[in-house]
C-alpha cells in the first residue's frame, strides 16, 4: 500500500515519459449526412507509402463488425464493385459505435503498401446490419483530402455485401500511414490517450456509457440537474482515492504526456492548483479508505457554472505501479440559452443545443449541418454565421414529415425582450412550411407569426442564401421557451435552414 502511494506521489512530482512513433493521420471529414453499410473508394499515393489503420464513422452507438478489404491486384475500385473475387479482406474489428461525429478507431494494422503514383481501392463496410456515415460529393474519383504524401477520392456508397452503389460519396474517417513500402507500421495514436476502466478501477458518471481511449467520459448538463459518480472495483477492502481537478479538464495523453511506469495514463493534471482528494489532503492517499464491497455511489448537483474532472486509483497488488487507474470523466453545468448559433455542437441528426429538445423519438430531426446539406439543389452551401446551423434533411423523409425543435426555458434578463432574431434558408423546390411558436411561462406554446411556406425567391445556391428576421414578442412572465415545427411537402428538394438565434 505504500508502495502504491509512493509511486503515484512520485509520478506527480517527477512525471515517468513514454516515447513512442506514431503514425500520420489524413482525415476525410466527420460531416456525415448519408449513410449506408459500406464505402468503396481509392488512396492515390504521391510518395511510397504503406496504409496501416482506419477510424470510421459509425451512425450507431453499440456494437459493430467492421470489415476492411482491398483490390487484391492493386488499382481502383471501380468496375470491382459488384465483384467479391477481385479483393482480398484485410481484416475484421469487433467496435463500439460512437454515433454521428466521432470517430471510432478499428486498431487492425493493415499494412498496405502503395508505390508513388499508384492507386488502390478500399472497401469500409458494416457486416452486422449497421451503418457507416458518410457524406455526398461532387464527383466520384476527384481529389476530397490529401496532404504531401496520399490524396483519398471521391468514391461511392455500397450496400453490403458487394451490393448496390451510390455514386459520389465521401468516406468519412482517418487514414493512417507511414512512408516507405516495407517495415512494421507504428501505433495509430498514444495507445493509452485516456486510461480505460478495468475490473480493478472503474469510474463513470452518470450511466454514460465508456468511449474509446481517445476520449474521456463526458457529461454536461443545465445547472442543478442531479448527476452520480459511480464508482466500482473488484478489490474491495483495498484503498483508493478520488482525485477531482474543480474547473479544469481531462487531460489527454498527447497534452500531459504522463504514464505510470506500467503504461497506465493519469489524466487529471495533479499540480493544478484545483485539484483536490476524496481522502483529504493535498497529495493522493492510497493507505485509509477502503473500497465498498458494493461500489460506491456519489450524487451531486451544481447550482452554478463550475466544470469538473475526477480519475480514481485502487490498490493493486498484482501491477508494478501498485495502483489500477480509471477513466477520467469531465462535467460542465451550463445555463439553458435561447441565443445559439450552434458552433460548438457536432454534426449529424440529434446534435441540440444543451436542453433543447426533439419531443418525437419516432419521426425526423433537425440537425447540425456544416457546408452544404447532403441533399444537391437544396439548403444553404455554408452558415450565415460562423460555419454551422440547423436544418432538416428532407432526402428520405416522406410524402410529408414534421420536423420538431424546442428549446429549453430561459429566464428572462431585467428588463425583459422584445424580439426573436433568426437567419432563414429557404433554398429548394419543395421547401414546406415553417412555424414559430411561443411559450411564456404558461405550459402551453402559442403561434407567433403564422407560417413561411414555400421557396424564398429571393434567394439563390451561391448567391444570398439567407434571410434576416426579426420578430416582435410580448412575453407576460419571467420565462421564455420557443419551438419551431417544420412540415416538408416531400422530396429531397426540401431543406430548410436556421442560424444566428438571438433574444432582443
Amino acid at each position: 500500500m505504500l508502495r502504491a502511494s509512493l509511486v503515484l506521489l512520485s509520478f506527480a512530482l517527477t512525471s515517468h515519459w513514454v516515447h513512442a512513433q506514431f503514425l500520420t493521420a489524413l482525415e476525410t471529414t466527420y460531416f456525415g449526412g448519408v449513410s449506408q453499410a459500406g464505402n468503396m473508394f481509392d488512396i492515390v499515393a504521391i510518395n511510397d507509402v504503406r496504409i496501416c489503420d482506419l477510424d470510421v464513422h459509425l451512425s450507431s452507438v453499440g456494437p459493430e463488425t467492421v470489415a476492411v478489404y482491398a483490390v487484391s491486384a492493386g488499382g481502383s475500385f471501380l468496375g470491382n464493385e459488384n465483384n467479391p473475387a477481385a479483393w482480398t479482406l484485410l481484416g475484421m474489428a469487433n467496435v463500439m459505435g460512437a454515433g454521428a461525429g466521432n470517430p471510432v478507431p478499428l486498431h487492425l494494422g493493415l499494412g498496405v503498401p502503395i508505390p508513388a503514383g499508384s492507386r488502390h481501392g478500399f472497401y469500409v463496410t458494416c457486416t452486422t446490419g449497421g451503418d457507416l456515415l458518410y457524406t455526398s460529393g461532387a464527383s466520384t474519383g476527384s481529389v476530397y483530402a490529401s496532404d504531401s504524401n496520399l490524396q483519398v477520392l471521391e468514391g461511392t456508397g455500397n450496400a453490403y455485401p458487394f451490393g448496390f452503389t451510390f455514386s459520389d460519396r465521401v468516406w468519412n474517417g482517418r487514414v493512417y500511414y507511414e512512408t516507405g513500402l516495407s517495415g512494421a507500421c507504428g501505433l495509430p495514436r498514444p495507445p493509452t490517450e485516456f486510461q480505460l476502466n478495468q475490473a480493478t478501477s472503474s469510474l463513470i458518471i452518470s450511466g454514460i456509457l465508456e468511449p474509446t481511449a481517445s476520449e474521456p467520459i463526458s457529461q454536461t448538463s443545465l445547472l442543478a440537474t442531479l448527476e452520480t459518480l459511480e464508482c466500482d472495483s473488484v478489490n474491495s477492502g483495498f484503498p483508493f482515492d478520488l482525485v477531482v481537478d474543480a474547473g479544469g479538464v481531462p487531460r489527454a495523453h498527447s497534452i500531459l504526456g504522463t504514464h505510470l511506469i506500467d503504461g497506465q495514463t493519469v489524466n487529471i493534471d495533479l499540480a493544478s492548483t484545483g485539484v483536490f482528494y476524496w481522502n483529504g489532503g493535498t497529495l493522493p492517499d492510497l493507505t485509509t479508505t477502503t473500497f465498498p464491497a458494493n461500489g460506491t455511489t456519489i450524487p451531486f448537483a451544481i447550482p452554478f457554472i463550475f466544470n469538473i474532472a475526477a480519475q480514481m486509483g485502487v490498490v493493486d497488488v498484482s501491477r508494478p505501479s501498485g495502483v489500477a487507474l480509471s477513466h477520467a470523466v469531465e462535467y460542465r453545468s451550463v445555463t439553458c440559452s435561447v441565443t445559439e448559433g450552434f458552433e460548438q455542437l457536432t454534426t449529424g441528426s440529434n446534435a441540440l443545443p444543451m436542453g433543447w429538445v426533439s419531443p418525437s423519438t419516432t419521426g425526423p430531426s433537425w440537425e447540425v449541418g456544416e457546408g452544404w446539406t447532403p441533399s444537391l439543389s437544396t439548403g444553404p452551401t455554408g452558415a450565415s454565421v460562423g460555419s454551422r446551423y440547423a436544418f432538416c434533411e428532407t432526402s428520405g423523409s416522406g410524402l410529408s414529415s414534421t420536423f420538431v425543435m424546442e428549446t429549453c426555458t430561459m429566464t428572462l434578463p431585467a428588463g425583459g425582450v422584445s424580439l426573436l432574431l433568426f437567419d432563414l434558408s429557404r433554398l429548394g423546390a419543395t421547401i414546406g412550411t415553417l412555424q414559430i411558436h411561443m411559450d411564456d411561462g404558461s405550459g402551453t406554446f402559442s403561434d407567433l407569426v403564422g407560417s413561411y411556406s414555400g421557396p424564398d425567391p429571393s434567394l439563390t445556391q451561391g448567391g444570398i442564401e439567407w434571410t434576416h428576421e426579426a420578430i416582435p414578442i410580448t412575453p407576460s412572465g419571467s420565462q421564455v421557451a420557443f419551438r419551431w415545427t417544420y412540415t416538408s411537402m416531400g422530396g429531397y428538394t426540401g431543406d430548410i435552414a436556421i442560424d444566428a438565434i438571438e433574444l432582443q
